[in-house]
């Protein structure tokens, strides 16, 4: 390798980018520094907030040749820092172990994309054009990142690949999200008398109890249905009064094959029948669709054939990422990174060395062919 893919790791990790709070200004930095020999044609920062900043950077490429959007967001989610021993800018190198904060997810895949374009451009250059996506808040939304760049006309590309974690497995779809709450009504008591049997407490135990792990959504491929989860229930402020309202949170994982509303129509039908007595009314928090199809398979299958062994899993994504801005824009768009997605976010977070030199050759491959069949 030109560039040594380990140092540029520790280089990311050590730039810290913890979201909350939120400031990817120093790690974009870093990164900059570290392409900057590849002489970008162009390179475009936004900073729609002090210190969330994103970069679309265009690689020098043949000119009629696609375009090849990498995608990596520069934050981490934060830990604290009582859970890493040697404190939150703790980097260092363990056997095969590259550990610190990000590590996993995506520094560790961030530095084999800029490691094999080191290789790639010290050979002679790619068979596309190459445009980094460099990007803030994918964390926490990507409000202040990838959304920006769709607002401001910059996604535009042939293809997408995003080095999420994924093992160095293929993801062509990625499950949705769907946040409700449901605001259960009830009769209020005072201290001393016990609950009625209308009470919004008694009825939120109960609807939380039959929601969660209720299976409200349709499996589709490489999307198992996963069963609901219930995250908050909430009611009252005193020990001596029942409430007249109480309420309950539910997270569900969408999949391509999921009518968002049919879900809720299935939710609201539960949690009627476990607490019929009961006004339920039901809103929503959030909601990302599952996302994923036909053109995202065919290119995770050209993206596998530039793997160690050609036979990479194509696999679905337990939830949303970047990858829906692209996939709405009708862009195919695949996640494949090294590391593990089970260890991200959490204290000592690794990924291991061999991975990252396997992902960069896999990246060095995929960027020396890509355009070069057409």
């Amino acid at each position: 390798m030109v560039a040594d893919v380990v140092a540029l790791g520790r280089a990311f990790i050590e730039a810290d980018s913890q979201n909350p709070p939120g400031t990817e200004r120093a790690v974009l930095e870093t990164v900059l520094a570290a392409v900057r020999p590849l002489d970008p044609t162009s390179v475009t920062v936004l900073e729609p907030s002090p210190d969330r900043v994103s970069a679309v950077l265009v690689l020098p490429g043949p000119e009629a040749g696609p375009l090849l959007a990498v995608n990596a967001h520069l934050d981490t989610a934060a830990t604290a820092d009582h859970q890493w021993p040697a404190g939150r800018a703790d980097c260092r190198v363990e056997g095969d172990w590259l550990i610190g904060r990000g590590a996993s997810d995506m520094k560790g895949g961030l530095a084999s994309v800029v490691a094999a374009l080191h290789t790639v451009y010290a050979e002679g250059g790619p068979a596309c054009r190459i445009a980094l996506h460099l990007v803030a808040d994918e964390e926490r939304g990507s409000v202040w990142g990838a959304a920006q760049l769709a607002d401001a006309g910059l996604l535009a590309a042939d293809a997408c690949l995003i080095p999420e974690p994924t093992g160095l497995a293929v993801s062509v779809a990625e499950r949705g999200v769907l946040w409700a709450r449901l605001r259960v009504q009830g009769e209020q008591t005072g201290g001393g008398r016990p609950f009625s049997p209308s009470s919004a407490v008694l009825a939120a135990s109960r609807i939380a109890t039959e929601l969660h792990g209720a299976s409200v959504t349709t499996g589709s491929p490489r999307l198992d249905a996963e069963p609901c989860s219930v995250g908050v229930v909430r009611a009252g402020d005193r020990p001596n009064a029942a409430p007249t309202e109480a309420e309950v949170q539910i997270d569900v994982r969408l999949t391509t094959a999921d009518d968002p509303s049919a879900v809720l129509e299935r939710v609201h039908a539960l949690a009627r029948r476990a607490a019929p007595e009961n006004d339920c009314r039901l809103e929503v928090l959030k909601l990302v669709p599952a996302t994923g199809g036909g053109a995202d398979h065919a290119w995770g299958q050209e993206v596998a054939r530039c793997l160690p062994d050609g036979e990479a899993r194509l696999v679905g994504s337990p939830g949303p990422s970047d990858a829906r801005y692209y996939r709405a824009l009708g862009i195919p768009t695949v996640l494949c990174g090294p590391g593990d997605p089970a260890v991200a976010h959490r204290p000592g977070e690794r990924v291991a060395v061999t991975a990252l030199h396997s992902a960069a050759r896999a990246y060095a491959h995929l960027f020396r062919t890509y355009g070069s069949r057409r």
